[in-house]
């Protein structure tokens, strides 16, 4: 298994120098521009890893204070469905196969309204069908 700790330093470093020089490039818009798509697809991309691996709880088994930081640190996550078209809390209730880790993803779910705004019902505390 390799590291992330490497790549994660570089793209740090590569984060701090956009940060960094914006205002120094601010009249050159095509940077600016360029510097948002790379980081909208990296946001992408993250939300699409982490929602993966909220499918697969079940399989990796991690602490429930990793899964809430998982979800608190990118909370779209809980949005990502997966090839059944089901979102990560739907898959572990429907097929009780990660049943430990429903109660924060239904608590961080209803936080961040995880699914679309009204997709909880408020008064049971349930979703809706």
């Amino acid at each position: 298994m390799s590291s992330l700790l490497q790549p994660v330093r570089d793209l740090q470093g590569a984060l701090n120098a956009a940060s960094d020089l914006e205002r120094e490039f601010k009249e050159d818009d095509k940077f600016i521009n360029e510097i948002k798509t790379v980081l909208n697809i990296a946001m992408i991309g993250f939300i699409n890893a982490f929602g993966g691996a909220l499918h697969r709880l079940h399989k990796t088994k991690p602490s429930i204070d990793a899964v809430k930081q998982l979800v608190e640190s990118i909370p779209d996550a809980m949005s990502f469905k997966n090839d059944e078209d089901l979102l990560p809390i739907q898959y572990a209730a429907r097929f009780m196969c990660a049943v430990e880790y429903i109660p924060i993803l239904a608590k961080i779910g209803n936080k961040h309204e995880s699914g679309g705004r009204g997709m909880r019902d408020q008064s049971k505390d349930t979703f809706k069908s």
